[in-house]
């Protein structure tokens, strides 16, 4: 809804990527994941360049991506999207489903960045959540 004002955001793409290389923690989850990929392509094939924080693309697909609910890096959360992401690092992990086999959402990790299309569940694990934030973990 709002990809031509992110896009040309030039300052916050600015900021974003001083806090990351200044060493400190960001999360980034589902859009903010979105947000620090390298670029957005919209279903009707415009494309915009975002902050480029994680090398690879993201775009919207006609059908609904990976939903439910999982589990990853001893967290529980949520997916439900629209997009999908290609051309990505390797991720550390997948969320683990809980009616399904198949792997879940990827989770990436950059220095301080994890990211994910996972919007995790705290409560379901404050000393989990903490240690994404901890510095004894960069």
């Amino acid at each position: 809804l709002h990809l031509p004002a992110l896009s040309s955001n030039t300052a916050m793409h600015q900021a974003i990527r001083t806090h990351y290389q200044s060493g400190k923690k960001i999360l980034a989850e589902c859009g903010g994941m979105l947000y620090l990929t390298e670029s957005f392509t919209e279903l009707n094939s415009t494309s915009w360049p975002l902050v480029g924080l994680l090398s690879g693309k993201s775009k919207m697909r006609e059908r609904g991506g990976c939903q439910g609910m999982q589990g990853a890096l001893e967290l529980r959360g949520h997916a439900h999207h629209r997009s999908t992401v290609e051309d990505m690092p390797e991720p550390i992990t997948f969320g683990k489903r809980i009616r399904h086999p198949a792997p879940g959402e990827p989770v990436f990790r950059a220095k301080g960045l994890t990211a994910s299309y996972l919007h995790f569940y705290f409560p379901s694990n404050p000393g989990a959540a903490i240690a994404l934030f901890s510095e004894e973990d960069s």
